[in-house]
């Protein structure tokens, strides 16, 4: 998943999910304020200047690593 798949629509988040082993799409949407602050601080942490479009980076120590995870 990358940072392309996920819009924040300030009141929600909605989450497009591309193929996968299916061959079908998928979207779904978040609502809750603790989720979307969980998200919005995740976003944050992110490295400025990062050209690594997935999602999912390595955190550890309190920093975020330029490794993709999984």
């Amino acid at each position: 998943m990358t940072i392309d798949h996920i819009e924040d629509l300030k009141t929600l988040l909605h989450i497009k999910i591309p193929d996968s082993k299916t061959n079908k799409s998928r979207s779904f949407t978040v609502v809750g304020d603790n989720f979307i602050n969980i998200y919005r601080k995740y976003v944050s942490l992110r490295p400025k200047g990062i050209k690594e479009r997935r999602f999912f980076l390595r955190y550890g120590n309190g920093q975020c690593y330029r490794v993709v995870m999984g």
